[in-house]
């Protein structure tokens, strides 16, 4: 009798510390879970916006043709400060960007814990970065690394918190005149931006802004799922895919070797590192996971269907398609009929 007393008080102990132990495990995971989520809100969504931003400007430019003054020098004039303009802003875009990427990387040492801060660095501070050195495309103006860092960590200084939220546009603006750093970071900025609009030849300094641009809408566009940006997606693309068919030598390519040749735009997408599955059949073919990112794009409710061919829009009543193996030439005659 007292050995079976003994038995159900050890059982009873044993589970209720079980569920003790269940319960110290699950609120550590709530925890996690909380600390993640601020950890995005603090210095995640910051790039992600910043990043629209200066999509919507390059967009502007490149597709509307909206031409800005960034051919001169910033020109200061003695006690006669800045005046905010849109060619100003441009650059500011810019440089919040690469404020908003080195601020992400101060805050985030360890990205294993968020697969989404994963994909975010893999974009922002790994394939972002790539192409406005210049190397392939011969560019006028690279932008090395330790610039794009150079220029995000000065614009970070302007706040006392070194937070990126409390560093604005016209704190820019007013800090511009007198801070030679500063200047000196915007010049950089104004140059890396100074690029011919696509004609008969296309032009370097385009083709690394064209690079940038595309990770810069895979960035948001796979981490918010949207396809607001796949027309102006498609119509870079063939801006690569141009050079490529006339380069001699080295051909670019966005994630892997060969992906801007063929007939399949799909492949120009990529399987982010940070993405994380139990599914068997996803993991051992990362071509199902690619086309499911399509397919999260697509069902976005921005009525946009991407494919093989390219991107169909429906637009009322009627479907435009546009293919990604027509010239940018085509294209744009396209898209100015679909954005004027």
């Amino acid at each position: 009798m007292a050995e079976q007393v003994i038995l159900s008080a050890f059982v009873a102990a044993f589970v209720a510390g079980l569920f003790l132990l269940g319960g110290y495990y699950y609120n550590r995971r709530l925890e996690r879970i909380r600390d993640e989520e601020q950890t995005w809100q603090r210095v995640g969504m910051p790039v992600i916006n910043a990043a629209d931003e200066l999509i919507a400007r390059l967009f502007d430019i490149i597709v509307r043709r909206r031409e800005l003054q960034l051919d001169g020098e910033l020109e200061r004039k003695q006690d006669e400060p800045f005046n905010p303009s849109k060619e100003l802003s441009t650059i500011w875009r810019l440089m919040h960007f690469f404020a908003a990427s080195t601020h992400l990387e101060q805050h985030v040492a360890d990205e294993r814990a968020l697969s989404k801060i994963a994909n975010l660095r893999f974009f922002a501070n790994n394939k972002a970065r790539i192409p406005l050195k210049g190397n392939l495309y011969a560019a006028s103006f690279p932008l090395q690394t330790e610039g794009q860092q150079l220029i995000g960590s000065k614009v970070l200084s302007l706040a006392e918190s070194r937070e990126i939220r409390d560093v604005d546009f016209f704190q820019f603006v007013k800090s511009l005149e007198d801070d030679d750093d500063l200047y000196s970071s915007a010049e950089a900025s104004r140059q890396l931006l100074n690029f011919e609009l696509p004609s008969g030849k296309l032009d370097g300094q385009l083709l690394c802004v064209a690079q940038f641009c595309i990770y810069l809408i895979d960035l948001v566009q796979d981490l918010r799922p949207s396809s607001k940006w796949e027309e102006f997606r498609l119509y870079l693309v063939s801006l690569l895919r141009a050079f490529n068919q006339s380069a001699t030598g080295k051909t670019s390519f966005l994630y892997c070797r060969g992906d801007l040749r063929g007939e399949d735009y799909l492949n120009t997408f990529n399987v982010l590192p940070g993405d994380r599955t139990r599914r068997l059949s996803l993991r051992m073919n990362p071509a199902k996971r690619r086309n499911q990112r399509v397919t999260s794009r697509s069902q976005s409710g921005f009525a946009r269907e991407i494919m093989s061919s390219g991107v169909r829009r429906r637009l009322g009543s009627q479907d435009i398609s546009l293919a990604w193996q027509d010239s940018p030439g085509d294209l744009q005659k396209q898209l100015d009929s679909l954005f004027s």
